[in-house]
């Protein structure tokens, strides 16, 4: 069940939400996000159920069993596009190769948060800039 726990972690990061705000678009106690996302709690139905309904385009499959992707490939309606955090337009090119001192030199907004997903299913959150080595401006 701990996959599950990765899928939402993933679901947040896609949508740009903290994860009280997730708790909020979906009417659930912040705590029980903070539960799941740790392992301790596993979601229950009506979590999984208040998520589909939260997110319209977010495929059932992907979230319940990991397959396939996040959203449906059919359509996306623009309530949800709407929910998402417009990208930058100018979005630095990342190599494995690109240091985070490059990437946050990259750019014109400070870096928040660095979350980094790996294809065995494993994941790396950094949050505060000291465990980035990121300068201050």
């Amino acid at each position: 069940m701990k996959e599950i726990a990765l899928r939402i972690h993933k679901l947040i990061a896609f949508y740009q939400l903290s994860s009280a705000s997730f708790a909020d678009q979906i009417g659930v106690q912040r705590s029980s996000i903070s539960h799941i996302l740790s392992g301790r709690n596993k979601p229950s139905l009506d979590f999984v159920l208040k998520t589909l309904k939260a997110f319209p385009t977010l495929s059932s499959d992907w979230l319940l069993h990991g397959h396939g992707e996040i959203e449906a490939a059919d359509s996306i309606p623009a309530s949800s596009i709407a929910r998402k955090k417009e990208i930058p337009k100018e979005t630095p090119t990342i190599t494995p190769e690109t240091t985070p001192t490059e990437i946050h030199s990259q750019t014109s907004t400070e870096i928040d948060q660095v979350l980094i997903l790996r294809s065995d299913g494993t994941f790396q959150h950094f949050k505060e800039q000291k465990s980035l080595n990121l300068p201050k401006k």
